[in-house]
């Protein structure tokens, strides 16, 4: 079987970039402090909606998900996440990319915290 090629547009994704990224974030984290917060997290499962859930850590332990109203009860959420479970998603996704046939991978941090 021979491989599709990426579409002529199709950029790969920068690795170097991406773990450097990763490594800033987990490190502000880290430096942080932050062991009891809550966060929203979305999805979008096209063509459905946004999905959202609240997810709140206490003592560096996930206490309570909170699904929005109109979550389907069918859908798994990230029960169980606490940030530093989804730096180490991000790296194995990272790692993915880099064997992927013409992967997209973007992630964003918000500094701000």
């Amino acid at each position: 079987m021979k491989a599709t090629p990426c579409q002529p547009s199709y950029i790969q994704p920068d690795i170097v970039a991406l773990n450097s990224k990763l490594a800033a974030a987990r490190q502000r984290w880290k430096s942080a402090g932050i062991q009891t917060y809550s966060y929203q997290i979305f999805r979008s499962a096209p063509p459905g909606p946004f999905l959202s859930a609240k997810i709140t850590v206490t003592d560096s332990k996930v206490s309570r998900v909170e699904k929005a109203a109109y979550y389907p009860a069918n859908i798994i959420i990230e029960e169980g996440k606490t940030i530093d479970d989804h730096f180490g998603d991000i790296e194995q996704d990272i790692a993915w990319v880099q064997t992927a046939p013409c992967p997209f991978l973007d992630v964003d941090y918000d500094c701000g915290l």
